[in-house]
C-alpha cells in the first residue's frame, strides 16, 4: 500500500534508491516541507516537490524485482488524486528511453532540452503534464 514515508522509513528508502541512482542527501528531502515521499515500504518510492499547486518529480525508483508490475503508475496517479496539483515538470536523461516511454504513456510532453544538464555532459529532456 502506498504512503507518505517517513524519516524513521530513511533506511528502506536508501535500500530501493541505491538500486537506481547515485547516493544522494535523503535527508534533506525529509526536512524540507515542500517535498512528499511516497511509496511502498521496500518496493518503491517517489520524492515530488509540490509548490502553489505546481510539481516536479525528483525521483520515482522502483526495487528491481518490483519492475513491470505497475507500482510507478499507481504511485503517479496516488500523488496526483491525494495531492493539490494542476501541473508536474520533470527533467530526464535524453538516453533513458525507459522512463521517457514511461512518462509519455502518463501523459506527459517534451517541452524542451537542458544542454548538458547531467555531470556526465548528457542532456535532460524537459516534460510536463497538465493536471486542471
Amino acid at each position: 500500500m502506498i504512503k507518505e514515508y517517513l524519516k524513521s522509513d530513511i533506511s528502506e528508502l536508501k535500500k530501493v534508491f541505491n538500486e537506481s541512482f547515485d547516493k544522494v542527501d535523503l535527508e534533506f528531502y525529509f526536512d524540507n516541507d515542500n517535498f512528499i515521499i511516497l511509496g511502498e515500504i521496500g518496493k518503491s518510492f517517489a520524492i515530488f516537490q509540490l509548490i502553489s499547486g505546481e510539481a516536479e518529480i525528483y525521483y520515482i525508483a522502483i526495487k528491481k524485482e518490483f519492475r513491470r508490475k505497475h507500482l510507478a503508475d499507481e504511485l503517479l496517479n496516488f500523488f496526483i488524486t491525494n495531492f493539490d496539483v494542476n501541473i508536474i515538470f520533470l527533467d530526464v536523461k535524453v538516453s533513458n528511453d525507459p522512463a521517457i516511454s514511461f512518462y509519455k504513456k502518463n501523459g506527459f510532453k517534451e517541452i524542451g532540452i537542458r544542454k548538458k544538464y547531467y555531470e556526465n555532459g548528457e542532456d535532460a529532456i524537459i516534460m510536463e503534464k497538465k493536471i486542471c
